[in-house]
């Protein structure tokens, strides 16, 4: 016996790429000719339309989904069937069926993917030689899988169908399948919107680092990590959704490259202040002999009661303590760093006088000077001292970074990007 068979596809759920399925709500059609049912028919019945009971009391094909997950009829407010017998025994029925398929995915491309999915169903208890399967091909093959108009699905557009009739061998035997292939192409909008643009920007945003001086570490520092924990929160919200597969997709590569500029940046800052750190290193042991060079000098032309002040002796009056600072071109504490490193350091004591109460100062009379404490305080101790090669790293990274990566995303989207971008 030949079943021919056509349907109508009202709605396609989304496809889970996790659980790798598609839901589809169909009306599954199916036509053949049982002798046994002809009638004698009149003007007035000239088809005979049936309740579900009846169903059971004839004979129908057992038509089963081949790669079904789970399915159930739709009974509201009634069985969905319809049974209609012609007076020459050709047989209409029709049943609604949401079903849950199988769906190979390969993700290779996402979200550039365009995947294909099958519908295939076959008679479950009848073989080849007792049941074959046709394709009802009344008009065209639009109308052998007629996909409803208003049908749109939020990240898919279908964009062809295409039929097949095969015969699948068991070890009892041929049975004869249909199978319906719907080719998928995904729209791009959502990850663009989602994933793409926020991802880009990110890394635009770490790019401010390179122009902002390398002698403010929480500025940098701040920036960078803040930039690289964004990176890592776009990643596992763009990975949550996609099953745990071996390969690596294209929006895998994407938010890596991504990632690794971010922390090129940072570690750019890393470069910058390891050239720094020699700087204020030798700084400090320039500081460190100046002190010296300083002590013998106050040693020598130092004497009992006098302070060492602008390059003269003064004495004191009192015996209070003091201490003697040396300030490092203090006209000027924003002196351009590079112009100071070049210059003479001149040295300036500044003495300040800590006053005692009358009976602390009279019974510091009667004992012997005090020893002189000198603090040495330089403004730029403790800021990095910018040399030559730090900003020299700043200058190529912002030219070297923003241009690779330009080719790099260019080269990107001409090679994981299909022919048409649908949006």
């Amino acid at each position: 016996m030949d079943v021919r068979v056509d349907m109508l596809v009202s709605n396609i759920w989304a496809i889970e790429e996790a659980k790798m399925d598609f839901t589809i709500d169909i009306y599954l059609r199916q036509y053949w000719e049982d002798p046994r049912l002809s009638f004698l028919g009149n003007e007035i019945q000239r088809t005979l339309t049936l309740n579900r009971q009846t169903i059971d009391e004839i004979w129908v094909p057992s038509t089963y989904f081949f790669n079904a997950k789970k399915a159930y009829f739709h009974d509201v407010t009634t069985d969905n069937y319809l049974l209609q017998i012609q007076p020459d025994g050709n047989i209409f029925y029709s049943v609604r069926l949401t079903v849950t398929m199988a769906c190979k995915l390969n993700l290779q491309m996402f979200p550039h993917d365009v995947q294909t999915c099958t519908v295939m169903l076959e008679s479950y208890g009848y073989q080849a030689t007792d049941v074959f399967y046709k394709w009802n091909s009344r008009n065209s093959t639009g109308d052998v899988v007629y996909i409803a108009e208003d049908l749109e699905m939020p990240q898919f557009m279908i964009t062809n169908v295409e039929l097949e009739e095969k015969t699948n061998i068991y070890n009892i035997g041929p049975h004869s399948a249909l199978v319906a292939k719907f080719t998928f192409h995904r729209r791009l909008g959502y990850y663009m919107i989602q994933t793409y643009i926020p991802s880009m920007l990110t890394v635009t945003i770490s790019w401010f680092s390179f122009w902002i001086s390398p002698d403010s570490p929480p500025a940098r520092v701040g920036l960078g990590i803040t930039t690289v924990l964004t990176m890592i929160t776009i990643s596992n919200s763009a990975r949550a959704p996609l099953p745990k597969v071996s390969y690596t997709k294209a929006i895998d590569w994407f938010l890596l490259m991504c990632l690794v500029y971010v922390f090129g940046a940072l570690m750019e800052y890393a470069i910058v202040n390891f050239y720094s750190c020699k700087v204020q290193y030798k700084k400090q042991k320039e500081t460190r002999k100046a002190e010296q060079e300083f002590f013998a000098q106050e040693s020598e032309k130092e004497e009992s009661d006098g302070l060492f002040q602008n390059g003269s002796i003064k004495k004191s009056d009192s015996n209070g303590s003091y201490r003697v600072a040396v300030v490092i071109d203090s006209k000027n504490p924003f002196f351009p760093r590079a112009h100071l490193n070049k210059k003479h350091s001149k040295f300036r004591l500044a003495r300040r006088f800590r006053q005692k109460e009358t009976d602390e100062l009279n019974e510091s009379n009667s004992q012997h000077p005090k020893k002189r404490h000198h603090y040495f305080w330089d403004p730029y101790e403790t800021a990095f001292m910018t040399s030559e090669p730090a900003y020299t790293v700043d200058k190529y990274a912002r030219i070297s970074f923003p241009v690779t990566f330009a080719v790099l995303n260019s080269i990107y989207w001409i090679v994981y990007a299909p022919d048409k971008v649908i949006f």
